[in-house]
């Protein structure tokens, strides 16, 4: 490997060849990305749920008819 990085948090030792285009300060933590990703995808299913709750509620509202009253 050209380049060797360690990822202080997990003690991971990780590395790649060389490229030019490669910009070494972009290099991240393989664990700790994964840890991010599953982060990110918890807030984005959270945010599903609470927009359908949102459309279930918009939906039972048009079902209701303004002045018709129980």
């Amino acid at each position: 490997m050209d380049i060797e990085f360690t990822c202080t948090i997990h003690n991971l030792r990780f590395g790649m060849d060389r490229n030019k285009d490669f910009d070494q300060s972009q290099m991240k933590c393989p664990s700790c990305l994964l840890g991010r990703l599953n982060h990110e995808n918890k807030l984005l299913k959270d945010a599903v749920h609470h927009r359908d709750m949102l459309l279930e509620v918009i939906d039972l509202k048009k079902l209701i008819q303004p002045g018709a009253e129980s």
